[in-house]
């Protein structure tokens, strides 16, 4: 495994902090390599938590989109309200971008870093009335499957009252996941999320640059895209490869 993600790391030009890291793979079942169709409510995201300097894996199944029956649950009367825009952070390298606290009375990793996010104004996830956004911080990771953007894998959080909460209340992968986030990384340290999509599990060896990336090749990039050339792939980065994309006819996806 760690043959495969540092050469990931490598040809993204990221910096890697030595943190631990909550890698996702989209569609990809990391047990098996295996694409996997998004029908709304299944795990079809392959989760591998990395312990600091890569050293040890944990691989497991979840989703990092808007479950279905939550969609179907905010449109159910018909209309668009204004806090109905369902996200889910896109394809990206955020160093210390998670912490460790509270979701909704569980303990959790909470976001704590601004990422890139895909916004739907629909219940349709990947269409093309998708946009970028910037500037929100609300995605977590933590369990159960149903979610409205969260990084979340099976298993019960418990109850929802921190004074009664208690680990045996944990099942399935998320209790595997609490454990490795509160004992085999016990202390108050950051939590990297790196954000993948499938062609990387394919092809993990192609050079590719996105939100995170760092460097002389973005620099390069930079200079292409008439942006300022600092070397560090950010959001206005982001924006002028999107134009690109969208210029060139391609899917705008943001990494290149």
């Amino acid at each position: 495994m760690k043959n495969m993600i540092e050469p990931l790391i490598i040809n993204n030009d990221f910096e890697y902090s030595g943190n631990p890291i909550v890698l996702v793979f989209r569609n990809t079942n990391v047990t098996n390599g295996l694409f996997i169709v998004d029908d709304g409510e299944n795990a079809p995201d392959g989760f591998i938590l990395c312990d600091a300097g890569l050293k040890d894996f944990i691989r497991m199944q979840g989703r990092t989109k808007p479950n279905k029956s939550y969609l179907d649950k905010f449109f159910s009367d018909g209309k668009l309200d204004d806090n109905e825009r369902f996200n889910y952070i896109a394809s990206s390298y955020v160093k210390n971008g998670f912490i460790k606290g509270w979701h909704y009375g569980r303990p959790a990793l909470v976001q704590r870093v601004k990422a890139p996010l895909i916004r739907s104004s629909d219940k349709i996830i990947g269409n093309k009335d998708d946009y970028f956004e910037y500037g929100k911080v609300g995605d977590n990771f933590h369990g159960w499957l149903k979610s409205l953007g969260c990084w979340s894998v099976r298993g019960s959080m418990g109850v929802k009252d921190k004074d009664d909460w208690n680990k045996e209340q944990l099942t399935n992968d998320w209790k595997i996941a609490h454990n490795w986030i509160y004992e085999t990384n016990n202390t108050e340290c950051f939590f990297d999320r790196l954000c993948f999509e499938r062609e990387d599990w394919e092809t993990p060896c192609i050079p590719r640059l996105r939100f995170g990336s760092k460097g002389g090749r973005v620099k390069k990039l930079q200079n292409r895209l008439g942006t300022k050339v600092d070397g560090d792939f950010g959001f206005k980065t982001l924006q002028k490869v999107l134009e690109l994309q969208e210029n060139e006819g391609r899917n705008k996806t943001g990494v290149i």
